[in-house]
């Protein structure tokens, strides 16, 4: 964020797509200001469009549109949590989605 606020230009508009992880910087919010910066979110605004975003979502994987094979990386056990925590913030560029496997 911290970047995308520097490298904007006058009028510039900043998407946030997806999860955002924790800042270890400052956000300079006159900066924003400033240069007159529009910050938008693709995450949906309301509770009734989330529900109907994952719904269709749902959809797309029951009807085989969405090839999740290839998008879940890794499937980690349970009782191994602290590994896939591991892999998700390790930022590798081998690691897409890690899925926590809550059975036996």
């Amino acid at each position: 964020m911290v970047d995308a606020i520097h490298s904007a230009a006058q009028n510039g508009r900043i998407v946030m797509y997806g999860c955002i992880g924790t800042c270890r910087q400052p956000v300079d919010f006159f900066k924003v200001h400033k240069k007159r910066l529009d910050i938008l979110s693709t995450e949906p605004k309301r509770d009734i469009d989330n529900r109907r975003y994952f719904e269709e979502g749902l959809r797309l994987v029951r009807d085989g549109l969405v090839n999740t094979k290839e998008m879940i990386t890794h499937v980690i056990k349970l009782k191994e949590i602290g590994t896939a925590f591991q892999l998700r913030n390790n930022h590798s560029g081998d690691t897409i989605h890690v899925m926590i496997d809550c059975g036996d």
